[in-house]
């Protein structure tokens, strides 16, 4: 991407691929055992270097950080909290306003699109929060992901935004 070497935290990246390539179970219930996230896929032309990386970083949760001159990678993983807030003890009460969006808008069915490796087309994994579809009817948002060609990895995002959006 033209970026200089020294302008890269290569520990970040080092870190983030530790983190994509341990093995976890794989959500069959067969014990069997893969690599958490795994990008799979050939950039064969010239495209924006920005919306290519954040491709990418998307299949495995990630993002990329600029501070003081410096590229890093981040993603979004399950950590101990640094510091808690709580109102009345650790904030003054009515300092800060929080809001979320309203559960008319949470969907309620996640669509995770990916790449069928026997056919090369697009495939898709979707979760579905029953109850709330008959109560509320079909809310629906879809995600497509390139280089992602395990159903499995696919389900494991759909669960994750699934939660993240129910939280």
């Amino acid at each position: 991407c033209g970026i200089k070497e020294k302008r890269i935290d290569l520990d970040s990246f080092i870190e983030c691929a530790k983190y994509c390539d341990e093995l976890i179970d794989d959500g069959t219930g067969t014990g069997t055992k893969e690599p958490r996230f795994v990008f799979d896929a050939v950039i064969g032309d010239l495209q924006d270097a920005d919306a290519v990386i954040a491709a990418i970083a998307a299949t495995f949760r990630g993002f990329v950080v600029y501070s003081e001159g410096i590229y890093k990678i981040r993603l979004e993983r399950a950590e101990l909290p640094t510091q808690e807030f709580i109102e009345g003890e650790s904030i003054i009460s009515n300092s800060i306003a929080i809001s979320r969006s309203s559960r008319f808008e949470t969907p309620n069915r996640v669509i995770v699109q990916f790449t069928d490796p026997v056919h090369w087309t697009t495939d898709q994994y979707t979760l579905d929060d029953d109850d709330d579809i008959r109560n509320r009817g079909l809310r629906d948002k879809t995600i497509s992901f390139i280089g992602v060609k395990r159903r499995t990895q696919a389900a494991r995002t759909a669960n994750y935004i699934f939660d993240m959006l129910h939280l």
